[in-house]
């Protein structure tokens, strides 16, 4: 009579558990990356994009100035020099203060990039998890 044994065996509880925590600890250590991946992305483009953003503001504040005195020059053909001065002073103080407020108003209004905010959320989970487990 021929008795016949199983090779194959399963791996054990506690066998499982280290893989279990192996997988979880490697998966932990990909999101890392991504997010640190996700933000040097973000990084550099928002590094581009503000010096252009600069290189544009310069530019613009310099016509803004030759702006000025073409209005002060102009102003001055119907009054006197210090009055046309003040007129266009005002004028760049009121666009000034609408600026800063809309400014402001939709600064206050930025939500957080969902990708990051996702990435980090899992990892507050799995972090939470893993400590669960030991």
């Amino acid at each position: 009579m021929v008795v016949e044994r199983n090779i194959y065996q399963q791996p054990g509880v506690i066998n499982l558990i280290k893989h279990l925590i192996w997988d979880v600890g490697n998966l932990s250590t990909q999101h890392i990356e991504l997010f640190r991946h996700e933000l040097s992305a973000d990084i550099q483009m928002a590094a581009k994009y503000t010096s252009i953003a600069v290189v544009g503001a310069i530019v613009a504040f310099t016509s803004l100035i030759f702006l000025g005195f073409s209005l002060i020059f102009v102003l001055n053909l119907f009054l006197p020099l210090w009055i046309a001065s003040l007129v266009v002073t005002a004028i760049y103080l009121i666009i000034a203060v609408i600026t800063v407020i809309l400014a402001k108003n939709h600064l206050q209004n930025l939500k957080a990039d969902t990708t990051l905010y996702e990435t980090r959320k899992t990892m507050e989970d799995a972090k939470k998890w893993l400590q669960e487990l030991k």
